[in-house]
């Protein structure tokens, strides 16, 4: 992933409430947004490829506790996730979109 490199990775860790830790690792989608062109939003939209749609503030979607992760726990991710699901920490979990097919900045 080229923009990978020129971004620069990002890995978060957490906490399920399963007591499971699981570690993600991707660039921050403020990094995205910036390399192209855009600098603020009111909301972002992210639609996986099944259709499934979430929302999130523009302050979530500039935060350095948000990223477009590409492997879980090392391993690049698979199934229902893969390639890239939205990972953050400022929202709940159910803003999380694997199968990540499009961003829609408003």
């Amino acid at each position: 992933m080229i923009i990978a490199i020129r971004i620069g990775v990002v890995i978060f860790y957490f906490s399920q409430k399963k007591g499971e830790t699981h570690e993600y690792a991707g660039v921050l989608l403020s990094a995205v947004l910036e390399e192209a062109g855009i600098t603020e939003a009111a909301e972002v939209t992210l639609e996986a490829a099944d259709g499934y749609t979430a929302k999130i503030s523009g302050e979530v979607a500039f935060s350095d506790n948000t990223i477009l992760a590409y492997t879980e726990d090392g391993a690049e991710m698979s199934g229902k996730s893969a390639p890239i699901m939205l990972v953050t920490t400022d929202d709940s979990p159910q803003v999380w979109v694997g199968q990540l097919a499009s961003i829609i900045v408003e």
